[in-house]
């Protein structure tokens, strides 16, 4: 879509591609929209939707999706939609969608100026709604995520997210795009539960495709666009427990290894960034917040990383799969896009370790 176009939606415009600080005392108050989707979550839901109803800035709605529960979901759902008819759109989905489809679901029937994605099982800080909305409205920008601090299934603390999948990642108060594009090709640091977008650009985020997290998914496009801000703070306690579809693993690399190899996981990611390149390449560079020839050359090298990873984890042949390990490290792609020797002292193991292990 051409800058014009942009403009005629009434879309943000970044003719330099840099963030436009706006004079916030101006800015008419946001209508916000949670989207929540539940799954079996009846041990956690409540403690989650108190946090919600507990916000320094109530939401206006939270539209609940749910993905045909069998436990006392529904029921607790029915109940807070008793107590607040003027805040809950809940419905039960007829066939289990998965949590992504649920979550365009969810986004999809939400009214609001912004949305804020939830899940089921997480405590928010008071201010959540409040720092995210205030950080929307002082920029230009598409979306704003923020760190969250990592807890048992009881709360008690952990540590934090950013520092447990990104260690080396230090947002910026002036955020660069380049830089956090070149952090979410490396690893995902937005968690779901973090994201909170203009919903203006929800026409041009969904669909939500196959084979991405929706997270991810949608921090790349935002930051593609110059539109994404990282938060420095933990605005909400990201609970840890057996239940979950998704959280920070404690498998071992064999075991994920093993989930990656039944899943697809490797050509999946090949293709994700193919789709990205192909999006870039689609984009006048004006659309863009890094420097579209920039971007061509980096996820160009990011695809093919990915294809010499999946022909040595997938393929049979030993000699390929160890040419294909060199090739990236000699390229300098397991630091530009991974976890650098470790991951590169990984693949070489599974390499040898596949003939034998249990698949």
């Amino acid at each position: 879509m051409a800058i014009r176009e942009l403009a005629a939606y009434g879309l943000p415009v970044r003719s330099n591609k840099q963030y436009t600080t706006v004079d916030n005392s101006k800015q008419p108050s946001m209508e916000i929209s949670v989207a929540m989707c539940t799954y079996n979550g009846a041990d956690y839901l409540s403690d989650q939707i108190e946090s919600i109803l507990e916000q320094s800035n109530r939401p206006s709605e939270i539209v609940v999706r749910d993905d045909g529960s069998t436990d006392g979901t529904m029921a607790i759902l029915k109940d807070y939609a008793q107590d607040y008819p003027e805040l809950f759109d809940v419905k039960q989905n007829e066939e289990n969608q998965g949590i992504v489809k649920n979550f365009e679901k969810a986004i999809q029937a939400c009214s609001g100026d912004y949305i804020a994605l939830s899940d089921q099982d997480d405590v928010w800080n008071p201010m959540k709604i409040k720092h995210q909305a205030s950080a929307l409205q002082r920029s230009n920008a598409i979306l704003a995520c923020h760190n969250s601090s990592v807890v048992t299934k009881t709360l008690e603390p952990v540590g934090d997210l950013w520092s447990e999948v990104s260690p080396s990642y230090k947002p910026q108060t002036q955020p660069n795009p380049t830089k956090i594009v070149r952090e979410l090709a490396q690893r995902n640091f937005v968690q779901g539960a973090t994201i909170m977008f203009d919903a203006r650009w929800t026409d041009h985020l969904l669909p939500l495709p196959e084979g991405w997290p929706h997270d991810h998914y949608l921090a790349v496009h935002a930051a593609l666009r110059g539109g994404l801000i990282p938060i420095d703070e933990e605005l909400i306690r990201y609970r840890q427990h057996d239940e979950q579809e998704v959280g920070v693993t404690n498998k071992n690399i064999v075991e994920q290894f093993q989930d990656n190899l039944k899943s697809g996981y490797e050509q999946s990611r090949i293709k994700r960034w193919q789709q990205v390149y192909e999006f870039v390449r689609s984009c006048e560079d004006s659309e863009l917040g890094p420097e579209k020839s920039w971007l061509e050359k980096f996820l160009k090298k990011k695809v093919r990383y990915e294809q010499r990873r999946s022909e040595a984890l997938c393929g049979e042949s030993l000699i390929t799969g160890i040419s294909a390990i060199y090739c990236n490290l000699t390229t300098g792609s397991y630091s530009q896009f991974d976890y650098g020797i470790r991951t590169a002292a990984n693949d070489i193991t599974m390499v040898f370790l596949k003939p034998i292990i249990d698949l």
